[in-house]
């Protein structure tokens, strides 16, 4: 949510600092919202925890976190 309206890269890691996920979103035409599959770089599905997230544009430099529940 509340994404730049930019090209963007984001990027998922754990608190332990491993990159999980990473893809680029076009949020030029959008709502301001990416969704993810919940499934890693790896092809597997992410467990419950905190992940934190880096999203990259010519916007600047954002950094958040949130939580998965399953």
């Amino acid at each position: 949510m509340h994404l730049p309206r930019a090209l963007c890269t984001i990027r998922i890691y754990t608190l332990a600092g491993d990159l999980v996920e990473q893809f680029d979103h076009d949020a030029r035409n959008g709502d301001g919202q990416a969704s993810w599959d919940l499934i890693s770089r790896n092809g597997q599905d992410v467990e419950s925890g905190v992940y934190l997230f880096t999203v990259d544009s010519s916007a600047g430099h954002q950094i958040g976190k949130f939580v998965v529940v399953r």
